[in-house]
């Protein structure tokens, strides 16, 4: 690789927090483990557990579901 091609992918690594931070946010993440996730849209997560196991693993790891600011009242 080139030098460039170096700076390019150090350029895109330098987003990696901001990413994660907007999965967590919006509860994408599944699974975390050093710098490797797991990322699944919440509608399947909710057909593939169900309901209250989607509403725990929610809670869980993000620590409220919904999120503030997602629901009436909440800031």
């Amino acid at each position: 690789m080139t030098q460039e091609e170096l700076q390019i992918i150090s350029n895109r690594d330098t987003h990696w927090d901001e990413v994660i931070k907007l999965c967590r946010k919006y509860g994408f993440v599944t699974q975390e483990y050093g710098n490797s996730v797991t990322l699944m849209t919440n509608s399947y997560q909710l057909d593939s557990w169900h309901e209250p196991a989607y509403r725990f693993r929610q809670e869980q790891m993000f620590g409220s579901f919904p999120q503030p600011g997602e629901s009436s009242g909440q800031k």
